[in-house]
């Protein structure tokens, strides 16, 4: 039985994000983002297509925190949205579902490790 290799990065339009540490580039150049937003958007592109809820996104990055979590979550989305150039009104990238969540909507490209040199392509 073969081993699968869980992707190390992925690619969107002119963006990759490490998926082990948040850095995120454009064109090679390292964008900066705040540690909860790269964990947010590693959660988000990690999950392509798939809604993820804001009571999911509060369980893996504000685990045991009660108060004032939903500002959070939209601070750190502003935050995402303001480094990637997305627009809420017109997302490319990221959707917002209403009262649900987020759902990551770009086509993405994962990367696995250089050993094994796979390439994923995952579509909208």
């Amino acid at each position: 039985m073969e081993e699968l290799t869980q992707p190390i990065k992925c690619r969107f339009d002119a963006w990759d994000l490490d998926l082990r540490n948040g850095e995120l580039r454009k064109n090679g150049e390292k964008v900066p983002l705040q540690d909860k937003p790269a964990k947010l958007l590693v959660l988000l592109a990690s999950r392509t297509g798939e809604l993820v809820t804001r009571t999911e996104i509060q369980k893996v990055l504000w685990p045991g925190e009660f108060v004032g979590f939903d500002n959070t979550i939209n601070a750190a989305m502003k935050k995402i949205r303001d480094a990637l150039g997305d627009d809420v009104e017109e997302p490319t990238l990221i959707e917002t579902i209403p009262k649900q969540g987020y759902r990551f909507i770009g086509a993405v490209e994962y990367i696995c490790d250089k050993e094994t040199k796979g390439r994923v392509r995952h579509r909208q």
